[in-house]
């Protein structure tokens, strides 16, 4: 009886969580983090009925469904934590179950386990085209990204800017305009020179020669991170660049400066901070870029 009913409690506590975590969520995560709260509820209340059942058989003299309600009870607790993305509290409870179990049961519980387990995993595969390690990983960076971008003041055009200087397509003229390089290869549209001058004042635009005319610019480590983060948080990029100033400017005022400090400071971009490029060398990596590297290791190995 106690393993059955503090399975439901644990699982009332993950889906608790889950509450808290839809309640603080963005725009962007609000319908993911919904959809975790209500399956996290759900299985949560599986596990209060198994315990309910198991109260009443008690009371009942009836002892031989115990152990599966207790079972059942802990799988449902674990379901819910794994909705609500909070790490497995059911290990002690399925220990003391299993201290009263045969072998044979012992020996059937771990290939239902072990069965559970790879379909789960197939299936979050399916969703996600991500192994465990690396959904834990884009978990990780979301994260990262909900806190990182809104702090910065970008715009989507200073996005597009870094987007294309990672393609190869940011030139800068002989006069010192940056364009950029149409589909024939020549240099084409001029990019607003205010957004390039901002981005490379803060670092995160370059020359990719000695030179400062007649060479492309390129994203620093600093702009790939951002342009990565953006990706994983869209909402937090602002839809013009007046807007990302504004943002810029009234983030300088809320760190009580005055009005022309946070004029010179929304004047310029922030850094990027250690914490914010911290497992920037740590990407997530799908299983079809894992599949494509592992061909083109087997083809380097054969043409060896």
């Amino acid at each position: 009886m106690r393993v059955v009913r503090e399975a439901a409690r644990l699982a009332e506590t993950a889906a608790d969580t889950a509450t808290r975590r839809a309640a603080r969520a963005t725009s962007g995560g609000q319908s993911a983090a919904e959809a975790a709260m209500h399956a996290s509820h759900a299985h949560a209340l599986d596990a209060a009925r198994y315990a309910k059942l198991a109260v009443e058989d008690h009371a009942a003299g009836e002892l031989r469904p115990l152990p599966n309600y207790a079972r059942s009870a802990i799988a449902s607790c674990r379901l819910a934590e794994i909705a609500a993305g909070v790490p497995d509290t059911t290990a002690p409870l399925t220990a003391a179950l299993e201290a009263y179990k045969s072998p044979q049961e012992l020996l059937e519980e771990a290939e239902r386990r072990s069965r559970f387990e790879l379909e789960y995993e197939k299936q979050q595969q399916t969703e996600t085209g991500m192994d465990a390690l690396n959904r834990a990983k884009r978990y990780r960076d979301v994260g990262t990204a909900e806190q990182v971008i809104p702090m910065l003041g970008w715009s989507r055009q200073m996005v597009r800017v870094i987007q294309h200087a990672a393609d190869g397509r940011l030139w800068v003229d002989s006069s010192g305009t940056a364009r950029l390089i149409n589909r024939t290869g020549a240099p084409g549209r001029v990019v607003a020179a205010a957004r390039v001058r901002l981005l490379r004042q803060a670092g995160y635009l370059s020359s990719g020669s000695d030179r400062e005319a007649d060479t492309f610019l390129l994203p620093s480590l600093g702009a790939q991170r951002v342009l990565y983060l953006a990706g994983l948080h869209p909402d937090g990029i602002h839809p013009d660049d007046r807007a990302a100033h504004a943002a810029r400017f009234k983030a300088a005022l809320r760190d009580r400066r005055g009005k022309q400090a946070a004029r010179n400071t929304a004047a310029r971009l922030p850094q990027l901070d250690r914490w914010a490029m911290r497992h920037a060398d740590d990407l997530p990596v799908s299983l079809a870029q894992q599949q494509e590297a592992r061909a083109w290791s087997s083809c380097s190995s054969t043409g060896r």
